[in-house]
């Protein structure tokens, strides 16, 4: 904990060590409860302070002694933020505590504690930010380890900025992660993203300016994950809420992101198939199919056994069946090809019954 000031002092120091621990955990609090109460906050530092001062009295190294008078100087600033009346800005404020430790010819000692003290603490700070940025980020869908750029950016202590990002995951899909600090607080947030479907070469050399980003909130209600933004831009139409059945497309005329919601129960449109799924086969159906993906299953059609897609197509109230070809079929055409299977069965039955011996009931049986 001490590293920062190592080449600072090389002896014992054990005030030093108490306020760097103090201010790590101080700023750690401060970043997972940016609206809690600062007067509080002051308040308990400055028990803190004054309980350090009562402990280490006797025996101090010089740089100890140095700490001490560091200590006392924060003690007053601490005190103006805990009280601040009038009598403690006259007492205790900026202008005072300069001129004396002007007066006691210590403010250089004061300057170079400040300074390497707000370092720990940004330092501290920063980390923290990265690990509750990093866990909201991995919940959006947005897995590619971006650690290190979000800290260079947090060093920088702007009040906004943005990172780009691509991953394989989503390979037609360019992101833009927005990020914002909480006014009054040294918190950030995940804000919100853009998403644009990502143009191809030839789309590139005849439509270069047709880049249609759209905008996600991650503060609303209604979340979407990275994989469903990825889809949506791509066209498609993604769940929102199982509950109501709710799906999301995006309605390209607007500039931003205007989300259409419709009404689609896909469970009861899959019972509508001639296919009889296995549980565990339509939840991965319906898993995919809500998060904006097709499905690949096998079917039977003339005796042979064809893949084909699902997707989901809430426009329609329909789910879109695709073949290898890429052209589309429509529910009959499964239900067609087990009726085939069906009536050849049957045929093949009737004519084995026909090829029954038949008994001469006239000529009896010898």
């Amino acid at each position: 904990m001490s590293q920062l000031f190592q080449n600072f002092t090389q002896e014992t120091n054990r005030l030093l060590d108490a306020v760097l621990f103090y201010a790590e955990q101080d700023a750690k609090f401060a970043i997972n409860s940016p609206f809690s109460n600062k007067s509080d906050a002051a308040r308990l530092k400055l028990e803190f302070l004054k309980d350090l001062l009562k402990t280490f009295n006797k025996d101090l190294s010089k740089p100890e002694r140095n700490t001490r008078a560091f200590i006392r100087n924060e003690i007053r600033k601490v005190r103006v933020k805990a009280h601040p009346t009038f009598l403690n800005y006259l007492v205790n404020g900026q202008l005072t505590r300069w001129l004396i430790n002007s007066i006691l010819l210590r403010q250089n000692i004061i300057d170079d504690f400040s300074k390497r003290l707000d370092a720990h603490t940004k330092s501290a700070s920063v980390k923290e930010n990265v690990q509750h940025l990093s866990i909201h980020l991995k919940q959006a869908g947005f897995t590619l380890d971006i650690d290190n750029y979000l800290e260079k950016m947090l060093m920088q202590g702007l009040p906004k900025f943005h990172l780009r990002y691509a991953d394989l995951q989503n390979p037609s899909t360019d992101f833009v992660l927005h990020f914002k600090r909480i006014e009054g607080s040294a918190t950030y947030v995940f804000e919100t993203f853009d998403a644009a479907l990502r143009a191809n070469w030839e789309q590139s050399i005849s439509k270069p300016s047709n880049s249609n980003w759209k905008v996600f909130s991650h503060q609303n209600e209604v979340l979407f994950s990275a994989k469903k933004a990825a889809n949506l831009v791509s066209g498609r139409s993604v769940m929102v809420d199982q509950a109501t059945n709710h799906w999301a497309i995006i309605d390209n005329t607007h500039k931003l992101t205007k989300h259409i919601y419709i009404q689609f129960d896909l469970a009861a449109e899959l019972n509508k198939l001639p296919i009889k799924f296995k549980n565990v086969e339509k939840n991965q159906i319906i898993n995919a199919l809500n998060n904006g993906e097709s499905k690949e299953i096998q079917v039977r059609i003339n005796g042979e056994t064809k893949k084909v897609q699902l997707l989901a197509f809430p426009q329609e109230q329909k789910l879109r069946i695709i073949d290898y070809r890429g052209e589309l079929m429509d529910y009959k055409d499964l239900g067609n090809s087990q009726d085939l299977n069906l009536k050849k069965a049957v045929e093949v039955l009737n004519k084995s019954i026909d090829n029954v011996i038949k008994v001469d009931f006239k000529k009896g049986i010898r």
